[in-house]
């Protein structure tokens, strides 16, 4: 602790000294040594073991580097305190998290994901990583001017430099993407029904699929995803699915480009690339790629961001276009085009800035709702307001609920540990607070609510996600450019010039560091029962129907009928679960998914009460067969 230090702030400097990092990571080292045996006395001693020694390190780095640097060794080492209490935080982050997973091996009741091994000395190492890249930014950058964008001393080819970070995302994304699809690690359908849907696209019915809905319809039942026509050209020239996703994965990554564009106008050419870097790395955009299903919302980054660069920078038409073009990947993305028509409200535009998105926006999502997607439904429905159902029956309802009963809403948003977590994770990621220094933020409520109402167990790297982060960065971006003219005067200036390189690093280093997310090394290698897969499929005729788990979908033929696990759930839920295929592939090892496990338990009480046999068992599969 410095000699200058008062009672009044001596909390302050014990807060941000290195003992706090050192506790941390010391905890951190029991944990990854002593897992398997009692956790809390080898933790607390590796904590305070790591609490005395880091100050230490610490002092005994700030005696070194006084002579050089010429400042005093209490300034160098309360720099170093904050390098180390921001530093800390990826493997804060990560800590209670692995230890509540690991207790979960003594409560087989309570689901959980295995703790990667890899984690925490990664961890460790982005932890140490970034307490340097701190303490260089406040050694270093006293003037937050530096970061304007009429000081631009950067990279002297940014477009060059964009370019190969968005080739080498997108190739490294294709190839996780595709290679866990081939080892059949993907739990969703989505898939194998946009492959369905796109193969059916000149069929009799306008892009249907077996697999959406319970007895299948077209694929515009769910959602107007009019953005596949634009796929489909490709895919005539590429029937596979492989050309679905890999076109999903180039519009993600397309996205750095709109922001870098932003950035561009209100920072500096390497703040604006350092920007980009964060969206291609955060979480909730690489982790598609590398963890998710396939989801057309891979498609909205894109022109969402477009439409944000083009609002900010004050360009109708192309806002427009890339609006319209938004539009075209899902229904309810209308409802961000209208907000646009609120920001251009506060921000005085003029009358066309205010009227056309908020007609546009409108008058869309009613159509779609409302006539559209019922139409392509077989049930005449809009099934999506099932999400809704705990705030109303019908989208009246649902508003009135929201306007009139705002509680009700954040008690079902604010339901869980996991909701807090992901709020406090998206916040650490895009700026902590900066996000609120922009109106820009109001365009992402909506998806934020969708995120926390969707699910109980709802996830940072989940495909919906996506349009959160989508408008969210933009008004990290936006809220981010209004500190940096806030500290670069008035009583700001010399007090806190640091604030914009410390935001910068420090949400940068908090994506990195949620990396054990999305990164399973697991899924390059193939499953272990695929042996037992491939049996069953050759087992199976090529015209047959069948009812299998929904990992399995892609392994069927063209020309087989096929439905999944959760169909026969909703089937259930509506007194309706009758199979009628000629196999059931079962799984018994299928828990992870609440549907999942439901449709599979009444698969098996349906098998037992109907004229199926069975023809083959191995390990945790077995197939089925209607007998004549």
């Amino acid at each position: 602790m410095s000699d200058d230090a008062t009672a009044k702030h001596r909390w302050l400097y014990l807060m941000i000294s290195p003992a706090f990092a050192g506790f941390v990571c010391g905890a951190s080292v029991a944990f990854a040594l002593y897992g398997n045996k009692p956790r809390s006395a080898y933790i607390l001693i590796g904590g305070l073991l790591g609490a005395a020694v880091l100050p230490l390190a610490a002092r005994l780095f700030a005696g070194l580097v006084t002579g050089r640097s010429k400042r005093q060794p209490g300034e160098i080492q309360r720099s170093l305190g904050w390098a180390a209490f921001l530093g800390s935080f990826p493997i804060l982050l990560y800590l209670p998290n692995a230890y509540f997973k690991a207790g979960a091996e003594t409560h087989p009741d309570v689901p959980a994901e295995i703790v990667p091994a890899y984690a925490v000395p990664a961890l460790l190492v982005i932890t140490f990583v970034m307490m340097a890249t701190t303490a260089f930014v406040l050694l270093r950058y006293r003037d937050a001017g530096v970061f304007a964008p009429e000081n631009d001393k950067g990279v002297s080819r940014p477009w060059v430099v964009l370019g190969l970070m968005i080739i080498v995302w997108v190739a490294v994304g294709v190839f996780m993407d595709v290679t866990k699809h081939h080892n059949l690690y993907v739990l969703g359908s989505n898939t194998p029904i946009a492959d369905r849907a796109l193969a059916n696209f000149t069929g009799g019915e306008f892009m249907f699929n077996s697999i959406t809905q319970t007895f299948g319809s077209s694929l515009l039942g769910v959602h107007l995803n009019f953005i596949y026509v634009l796929v489909y050209p490709f895919y005539v020239m590429f029937p596979y699915y492989e050309t679905i996703i890999s076109a999903g994965t180039l519009f993600l990554g397309l996205g750095a480009v709109p922001v870098y564009l932003l950035a561009r106008r209100h920072f500096s050419t390497n703040v604006s690339l350092l920007l980009a870097a964060g969206y291609l790395l955060h979480p909730s955009i690489i982790g598609q790629p590398a963890s998710q299903d396939l989801s057309e919302l891979r498609f909205v980054a894109m022109p969402l961001l477009f439409a944000f660069y083009f609002f900010d920078s004050k360009r109708f038409w192309p806002f427009i276009a890339f609006s319209l073009l938004a539009m075209t990947i899902r229904e309810d993305v209308s409802v961000f085009i209208a907000l646009f028509g609120i920001l251009a409200l506060f921000g005085r535009r003029k009358a066309h800035w205010i009227i056309a998105p908020i007609a546009i926006g409108a008058a869309y999502f009613i159509i779609a709702v409302k006539w559209l997607i019922p139409a392509f439904n077989p049930k005449g429905k809009f099934v999506r307001l099932g999400v809704y159902s705990p705030l109303g029956d019908s989208i009246g309802d649902i508003a009135r609920t929201i306007l009139l009963k705002p509680w009700k809403l954040l008690g079902i948003a604010l339901g869980s540990l996991q909701h807090f977590a992901l709020i406090g994770q998206m916040s650490l990621t895009t700026g902590v607070f900066a996000p609120l220094f922009s109106v820009a933020v109001l365009v992402s409520f909506p998806a934020m609510a969708e995120n926390l109402m969707h699910s109980s167990r709802p996830d940072i790297v989940w495909y919906y996600s996506i349009l959160w982060i989508a408008t969210l960065f933009p008004a990290y971006i936006l809220g981010l450019s209004r500190i940096r003219t806030m500290v670069t005067s008035g009583r700001w200036k010399n007090r806190s010039s640091l604030v914009i390189p410390l935001i910068l690093c420090f949400s940068l280093f908090m994506s990195i560091s949620m990396f054990y997310k999305w990164f399973l090394p697991e899924r390059f290698t193939p499953r272990e029962n695929i042996a037992a897969i491939e049996n069953i499929f050759s087992l199976i005729p090529a015209d047959a129907s069948i009812i299998m788990p929904s990992y399995l979908l892609e392994k069927a033929g063209p020309s087989q009928e096929i439905r999944s696990y959760y169909q026969v759930y909703y089937e259930s839920v509506d007194g309706e679960a009758k199979p009628r295929e000629e196999y059931v592939i079962m799984d018994t090892d299928i828990v992870s998914a609440q549907e999942s496990r439901d449709g599979r338990e009444v698969l098996e009480s349906l098998i037992e009460r109907h004229d199926y046999a069975l023809l083959f068992q191995e390990g945790n599969l077995s197939l089925y067969h209607l007998s004549e």
